[in-house]
């Protein structure tokens, strides 16, 4: 650590830092486009401009080395004109569309605008240079080449982090824009983090255009449930007068000791699921009935020997209270669930274990032995399925169910299920909850979704004897 003196005030930094970082750990912000924490220093846009004591020039902050004593004059009138200046010059082509764009509000170049600029154009609306709109980059990305400030972020992402190389720069001057390769489409498992480094509106998801104002959406921070890295994300969700709670997109989450600021596509529009084939009503014997009647039925079957079987995808505090559930009432309880350990994993994010916290089951010692498990089930009258996938995915044990009383205890509807007991519990985007990821680190998920589902730990508690 060294100490700063920025616009007379002595703060203290890492030496080894970015100086753009480091500021910002203090409340000090150096407007920037092309400079991005994971991707590093590009030096193209010119943003970041301060002037620095002792300089003949300003300098790019994204690109300054830190040394002791320096004196960074953040708010001097020479940096005030250059950060004018260069919104001047970023917005001499820009388009007027700031009410059509899917990114308004949360806009870089209309943060920067509000903040440093606040100037008339010079330039006529017909003076400025057309380019294309509504480019189709392939997978989930759309392009609009006349909103692009060419910080080239979307270029590197593809070269340095997924080195794919999909996208490049092209022509000169005004002239100059991002395009893929050859008319080539991007196809890389990253490429929604296309979108989301982008700064303005250039880069848009065709999932999410038009769909919301960005400004309604309420975030919430939650962990994704797609593999067991556990990598950070927020929830980003609104209710419409008069409907439901809705998710409308996952983002990534900062946490550069699980997943830096990137998330696979596949857990990204995994909130898919969250709004699609739920189940949403207790059943008993196929009939609809209510939350007594579903746990009288539940009491009643479980007077016959019972196996239950666990996601290793549910909370920590769910398994938990399932594990004192089941050794209360003498039932053997199994964390198996084989279907869910795949090969499908990379070097980057991607892992092979579909499940969010098997961690937590073998932290609760609850048994995955599948050996062990058939010879229960083979004794055993009634099965309960906490939200576990395995019983249909094993042709094992689903032709074992078949001959068994069932009792579906899950956020998601199943069609192969024959259940004579339904009860719709909540998701992971509806409670709070901790999650193991691979490396025993410890996450903590919050609620997003308001929701009428009923609570596991509440359902177990309300069984007579838990």
């Amino acid at each position: 650590m060294v100490d700063i003196i920025v616009d007379g005030k002595r703060i203290a930094v890492n030496e080894d830092g970015n100086l753009i970082d480091e500021l910002a750990k203090h409340g000090i912000k150096i407007p920037h486009f092309c400079y991005h924490r994971e991707l590093g220093v590009s030096g193209n846009c010119r943003m970041c401009l301060v002037e620095i004591k002792g300089k003949k020039r300003p300098q790019i902050a994204c690109d300054m080395p830190i040394k002791e004593g320096m004196e960074v004059l953040i708010e001097s009138k020479l940096t005030k004109y250059v950060q004018q200046a260069m919104m001047e010059l970023e917005l001499v082509n820009h388009p007027i569309d700031c009410p059509v764009c899917d990114q308004a509000g949360e806009c870089s170049l209309q943060d920067y605008y509000m903040d440093y600029g606040l100037k008339e154009s010079r330039i006529p609306l017909e003076s400025k240079v057309s380019k294309e709109k509504k480019l189709d980059f392939g997978s989930d990305v759309m392009h609009d080449q006349e909103r692009c400030v060419l910080c080239t972020r979307c270029i590197r992402f593809t070269s340095e982090y997924t080195k794919t190389n999909e996208l490049g720069l092209f022509k000169r001057g005004d002239e100059s824009r991002v395009m893929t390769f050859l008319d080539n489409k991007i196809d890389n498992r990253y490429a929604g983090n296309i979108i989301e480094i982008c700064p303005v509106g250039a880069m848009t998801s065709k999932d999410f255009r038009f769909k919301q104002r960005v400004w309604d959406l309420k975030e919430s921070a939650s962990i994704c449930q797609g593999c067991s890295r556990g990598c950070n994300i927020y929830i980003d969700h609104h209710a419409k007068k008069y409907d439901k709670d809705r998710i409308y997109r996952f983002r990534a989450r900062e946490n550069f000791d699980i997943n830096g600021t990137f998330i696979c596509d596949d857990g990204r529009y995994s909130y898919k699921k969250e709004n699609q084939n739920r189940l949403e009503t207790i059943k008993i014997d196929s009939n609809t009935a209510s939350l007594d009647e579903a746990i009288g039925e539940f009491e009643k079957l479980l007077q016959k020997k019972s196996v239950a079987l666990v996601s290793p995808s549910l909370s920590f505090e769910e398994l938990k209270a399932i594990q004192v559930f089941a050794k209360e009432r003498g039932i053997y309880l199994s964390g198996f669930s084989d279907s869910l350990k795949t090969k499908d994993s990379d070097n980057l994010l991607i892992l092979g274990d579909k499940s969010s916290n098997r961690a937590s089951i073998e932290f609760l010692k609850i048994s995955q032995n599948s050996e062990e498990l058939l010879e229960n089930l083979k004794e055993a009258e009634v099965i309960i399925n906490f939200d576990s996938s395995e019983l249909y995915e094993n042709k094992k044990l689903f032709d074992i169910s078949k001959t068994k009383e069932l009792i579906e205890i899950s956020s998601y509807s199943n069609l192969k299920t024959n259940a004579s007991l339904q009860i719709p519990i909540a998701s992971f985007s509806e409670k709070d909850g901790t999650y193991i990821n691979f490396e025993n680190r410890k996450q903590r998920a919050t609620k997003a979704v308001d929701t009428k589902a009923i609570y596991l730990n509440d359902l177990l508690k309300k069984v007579k004897g838990s």
